[in-house]
């Protein structure tokens, strides 16, 4: 549906209709859409009578990013659909949809059930071998799209209207005044001044003690201590268990062996990279930077930043388009791509660094191999290590006995919070911190816990004593 209104929307009459439409954006405009978290409850745009609001935007644009991971088989973050240019693609998606529904409303289109019905009959992915419809087909897609019957048959309800408005906007030319507007209302820029005000703490009455009082009361949460335990913790974790005696040559050789290709950088590249609505823009712009036009400037004209166009340090794999990766990886350091048809956008590139690919010798890699090494002695000892600790504590030994006769890590801590902070504030650091704290606060003292499974070692707690929260 929504290819069908873009090519629909190349007819000048459709550019009208919409442009008259869409009445008025919020103040931040469309750059920073694809912050949109920060957006929930508030509207983006308004069209005629209809508000556009940033969590339905949000929507749009995730089940957007899903679809396409799904397609190229990577995942695309909110950042980069931003760089894409994506953002603002389906933005003008949407703004572009509730203007057809907009003057579907007033035109009075409405699409019956009898109508909707023949649709689903005919559309094949709903028919069955022998050409029928298939209600189980479509139940199956119904469900694969997170939706129910109800929703599809609005959605389908609305996409026939939008087509009828569509149908009745197909023309090939202009007038020069409609361009001149047009370019006017999409381009338009404008420079704004404010101040701020800031109070003076010395210029604020200092609260009288009804006031704090009445603060006080208020509000207790604030000012009440949350509660504490003491706990005691045993760790036996992979990279405390190997650490102990030095890998010999051989250890390290074999190590460099299983481990030294994975330590290889392969060829990365720095890419400015700029998208273009058509095919044509791309290549008028090829011709602007061949003449002169510095590539960074003419970003800037598109309203982007330095920042928005970069992809340092990239790798073939990392871009998700392989038409693009094709490009980026053929083109010379310093020199302009032509422009490329990708499957997501329509971009040029230039290659601003070729960093070659390297392969480390045994020697470089001395410190990791080593860590590694230790960390596989680690892995290997750690099971021997439960079972041990585990019989120990079937004698009813305390850890801090186990730590000795073992060579493991004892940390006691005398207060903590559910949050992991001493009664100061600070953060306190532990072994599967979040694991931890989650288990301690869900048991109490005298209660043998199991041990928590952590970086392929085990952790084992014990709660010595509670605080209560105190106002």
């Amino acid at each position: 549906m929504m290819e069908t209104m873009r090519l629909a929307a190349q007819s000048w009459v459709a550019k009208l209709l919409l442009g008259l439409l869409v009445l008025s954006f919020a103040v931040w405009g469309t750059n920073d859409v694809g912050g949109v978290s920060s957006l929930f409850g508030k509207d983006i745009a308004t069209v005629g009578g209809r508000s556009i609001a940033a969590n339905d935007f949000a929507t749009t644009l995730n089940e957007r990013l899903r679809q396409i991971a799904r397609q190229q088989g990577t995942n695309i973050t909110l950042e980069e659909a931003r760089r894409l240019g994506l953002d603002r693609q389906i933005l003008d998606d949407i703004i572009a949809q509730t203007a057809l529904d907009e003057r579907a409303a007033k035109m009075g289109i409405f699409v019956g059930d009898k109508q909707i019905a023949q649709n689903l009959a005919d559309a094949p992915q709903f028919q069955n071998s022998k050409g029928s419809f298939d209600a189980e087909r479509f139940r199956r897609y119904i469900e694969s799209t997170g939706s129910n019957e109800q929703i599809f048959m609005s959605n389908e309800r609305s996409a026939l209207a939008r087509q009828v408005v569509l149908s009745a906007t197909r023309s090939t030319s202009a007038p020069k005044l409609f361009l001149d507007i047009q370019n006017q209302y999409w381009n338009e820029t404008r420079d704004a001044k404010f101040f701020t005000i800031t109070v003076n703490e010395k210029d604020v009455a200092t609260p009288t003690e009804a006031e704090l009082k009445s603060q006080y009361q208020a509000t207790p949460v604030a000012y009440t201590a949350p509660e504490y335990r003491s706990i005691a913790i045993l760790s036996a974790l992979p990279k405390d268990l190997g650490s102990k005696i030095p890998p010999s040559t051989e250890e390290l050789q074999k190590a460099f062996e299983k481990y030294g290709a994975t330590y290889a950088t392969p060829e990365t590249r720095n890419i400015l990279q700029l998208s273009f609505p058509t095919l044509a823009e791309a290549e008028a712009a090829k011709v602007k930077i061949e003449a002169g036009t510095d590539f960074v400037a003419m970003a800037k004209d598109m309203k982007f930043t330095e920042a928005d166009i970069t992809f340092a340090n990239k790798t073939k794999a990392d871009f998700l388009d392989p038409k693009i990766a094709e490009a980026a990886f053929s083109t010379e350091e310093g020199k302009i791509s032509a422009p490329i048809q990708g499957t997501l956008n329509t971009a040029l590139i230039k290659v601003a660094k070729i960093n070659v690919a390297k392969t480390p010798t045994m020697a470089e890699l001395l410190p990791q191999l080593t860590a590694r090494v230790k960390l596989d002695r680690g892995l290997e000892a750690a099971e021997a290590v439960y079972a041990a600790v585990e019989d120990a504590r079937a004698g009813q030994i305390k850890f801090e006995d186990i730590a000795k006769n073992t060579g493991l890590v004892f940390t006691l801590i005398p207060a903590i919070s559910a949050e992991g902070r001493d009664p100061d504030g600070k953060t306190i650091e532990i072994p599967a911190k979040n694991d931890v704290l989650k288990a301690v606060f869900s048991s109490d003292v005298g209660i043998e816990n199991d041990a928590l499974n952590f970086d392929d070692g085990y952790v084992w707690y014990d709660v010595r004593g509670v605080i209560p929260s105190a106002l």
